[in-house]
């Protein structure tokens, strides 16, 4: 009997970026959530187990931030930093769960660009960039070349 293959999955981001100019019901109706994403991998990929399932950012802490306008305050940039805090401290974590679990994952992907540390593990990785909310400026694909790295764009704007 053949096993299941297991690939750890990341989300840098929230998915739902530049969101003050949209109006949160757009957003709810428009917009395809990480959550979304990933159910739909999920169910088209038979045979194949995510785990992780790391969220760097809370969409409640997303939401509070993103929709703060010129002029915040001392009070929202604590927040704010408070954020960008938890995101690293789940960033370094998955790092860990990656490298103490190598044995038994079969890759790994994100959704934005793939960090140094998930590179250097070795293991086969596959890079989402989502259409929205992650920009691929700056990106030098060419240190890619000879890593084991499948890029791809995927739109999460609905058409509707």
């Amino acid at each position: 009997m053949s096993k299941e293959t297991r690939i750890y999955v990341i989300f840098p981001s929230s998915g739902l970026d530049h969101r003050g100019a949209w109006e949160p019901e757009d957003i709810k109706r428009k917009m395809m959530t990480n959550e979304e994403m990933l159910g739909e991998l999920e169910n088209r990929c038979t045979g194949v187990e995510f785990v992780g399932k790391v969220n760097l950012v809370d969409e409640e802490r997303k939401d509070r931030i993103s929709r703060a306008h010129y002029g915040t305050t001392e009070e929202e940039r604590q927040y704010q930093a408070e954020t960008n805090r938890i995101a690293e401290e789940r960033r370094r974590v998955a790092i860990e769960s990656v490298r103490t679990s190598l044995h038994e994952l079969d890759g790994i992907l994100i959704f934005g660009p793939p960090w140094d540390e998930l590179i250097e593990t070795g293991l086969p990785i596959i890079a989402v960039f989502p259409m929205w909310g992650t920009w691929m400026a700056n990106f030098n694909f060419k240190a890619y070349k000879g890593k084991r790295i499948l890029v791809g764009h995927l739109p999460v704007v609905r058409d509707a």
